[in-house]
């Protein structure tokens, strides 16, 4: 959970790459933290990286169908 959070700190100020880091590292250490793989998949998609964003929006509904957050962001 240290990772996410500090993932999501970097990712309020700016510091994408970090963030992402942090992020992944969090979903290597706890594959069901979904929240991470969201952050993830917002990130990728601010920064253009559209096979990235899909591939961990994809993974978020593959466990919540119904996530409207990532629903939303896959539109």
């Amino acid at each position: 959970l240290f990772h996410y959070q500090a993932g999501r700190i970097q990712w309020e100020l700016g510091e994408t790459d970090e963030a992402i880091k942090k992020m992944k590292t969090a979903v290597e250490l706890e594959p069901k933290l979904l929240d991470a793989q969201m952050v993830i998949g917002q990130v990728a998609l601010e920064q253009g990286d559209l096979k990235t964003a899909e591939d961990s929006l994809n993974r978020v509904l593959s466990s919540q169908s119904q996530n409207w957050p990532a629903l939303m962001a896959m539109a």
